[in-house]
């Protein structure tokens, strides 16, 4: 640096320095003062999750944060559970009120702000040292700024927004797969019921054939070995009974769980009956192809190989440079002239030359290309699986209701006159009555089986099955039950 030769020419430097310090100072003060003022809305993110899986469940979402919204989700969730729970009744409770799913949007809070972190530069750095001995002080002041990250901002920012978005993705998943896990606990949970009910008439039926066997065997009209038999056997009823309403109880507490209820809340009450099944089973085109471009956790997959390209190229971009920092930096010592000027750190690649990491970052990359790739065949795979095991449920639950519950009907009625014409007995005609209950108990099971593949099903394509084939479906199962009742 050229030392003034004159004290205008130092005074002219000394001046120039100081501005260019003051204008530095006043820069940093700004900056800290708009990062300060900035905050983080505490729905970050929420709408477009909303919109996701409002698109697919046709269901409000509400992220519970102590506001007055609150006040109407909570009188919203009575009014449900003060009528019989429907599954869709089912699956909006536990949106609204399951702790677990709230938790889960916090994710979105914490996403945005590291997003909002790789927007942020990296805080200058203020030094300063005094040094004083034999009758000498020197003093050095300065500040320097992370120029690497100033220009490396924007392409993190967008890494970020991918992350972003996979959050979104991540959250929105979370939340179909707790609604199809909510449907398929109602189902089971209203399918244990009707079984544990249909026990107890089984139950009623082995008590009174016992107490009958047990007057005729004192009345010397049967012998004891059959009047022992009909007493285990109404034991073993009553314990497959005591079982059946244990599981009830079990299915309904599960589905408290799903639907985040405890205390007075759990005094819902179910329907009497589950749904029936359609008439016909609606047949949905290209089912996979469609599955495959609704399905959150594939575009999930997709936004990660984006993400970790884009994290590719940055460290390809910047593997031979780390550090780069610029700054100013003034210094003095006694009796001598203000010495000012810039500052560079830039670290040398000697020995590090980001090969690791570059290494590291590709391998990251093939890895989530295959694991999407395996993903794809996964879910191609899951969707006919669950096509196929709703088939094969609408068809045994069909079978159930069309052809064996008649069949047990016309039994109990020829076993009726039977017995009125004294050609069989009481214990025949208690069989064939216990028999038809138990076809009963089948039908209610393949009810269910339907229901659950169904949930299973919807989930499998990403949430929601074609509406355009469900609607002309429905319409052709509306325009047969007319011709059916003309």
């Amino acid at each position: 640096m050229k030392t003034p030769n004159n004290r205008s020419e130092w005074l002219e430097s000394h001046s120039i320095a100081q501005q260019v310090i003051q204008r530095l100072f006043i820069l940093l003060v700004m900056c800290m003062l708009l990062v300060g003022c900035a905050g983080l809305p505490r729905d970050s993110g929420f709408a477009p999750m909303f919109q996701l899986v409002a698109e697919r469940l046709q269901q409000p979402v509400e992220w519970r944060r102590g506001a007055a919204e609150d006040a109407e989700a909570a009188a919203h969730v009575a009014a449900i559970l003060a009528q019989p729970l429907t599954a869709d009744g089912a699956v909006q409770v536990a949106l609204l009120e399951n702790r677990a799913l709230q938790a889960e949007y916090e994710d979105l809070g914490i996403a945005q702000a590291d997003l909002v972190q790789a927007g942020l530069l990296r805080n200058p750095v203020l030094g300063w040292s005094r040094q004083a001995g034999s009758g000498m002080v020197k003093t050095v002041w300065g500040v320097e700024l992370d120029f690497l990250g100033l220009l490396l901002a924007a392409p993190r920012q967008r890494i970020e927004g991918i992350r972003f978005e996979l959050t979104q993705l991540r959250v929105a998943q979370a939340v179909l797969r707790h609604a199809a896990e909510t449907r398929k606990a109602w189902a089971e949970a209203l399918a244990a019921e009707q079984s544990a009910g249909f026990f107890k008439q089984v139950r009623m039926l082995a008590e009174a054939e016992a107490e009958l066997g047990e007057r005729q065997r004192k009345a010397g009209n049967l012998s004891l070995r059959d009047a022992l038999r009909k007493q285990a056997f109404a034991v073993e009823i009553r314990l497959e009974a005591a079982r059946a309403s244990e599981k009830a109880h079990a299915a309904r507490e599960r589905l408290n769980r799903l639907m985040g209820l405890w205390g007075a809340q759990t005094a819902w009450k179910l329907p009497s009956q589950l749904p029936e099944i359609p008439a016909q089973l609606p047949q949905y085109p290209d089912l996979e192809a469609y599955g495959l471009a609704q399905r959150l956790d594939v575009h999930l997959a997709q936004k990660e190989v984006e993400a970790l390209a884009a994290a590719l190229g940055l460290t390809r971009g910047t593997r031979f440079i780390h550090v780069l920092d610029l700054g100013v930096e003034t210094e003095k010592s006694t009796g001598e002239k203000r010495l000012t000027g810039p500052t560079l750190k830039l670290e040398l690649p000697l020995f590090d030359q980001g090969q690791a990491r570059l290494s590291r970052q590709e391998a990251l990359y093939r890895q989530s290309v295959l694991r999407l790739h395996d993903l794809e065949v996964s879910a191609r795979s899951e969707i006919r699986e669950a096509w196929q095991r709703l088939a094969t449920a609408h068809g045994a639950a069909k079978q159930a209701r069309d052809v064996l519950l008649p069949l047990y009907k016309q039994i109990v009625e020829q076993s009726t006159l039977y017995y009125n014409g004294m050609l069989i007995g009481v214990y025949e005609l208690l069989a064939d009555a216990r028999a038809q209950v138990g076809a009963v108990h089948t039908y209610i099971e393949a009810l269910r089986d339907y229901w659950t593949a169904l949930a299973d099903l919807q989930l499998a394509v990403g949430g929601r099955l074609p509406q355009e084939a469900a609607t002309k479906a429905g319409a052709a199962m509306e325009q047969e039950r007319k011709g059916d009742t003309e």
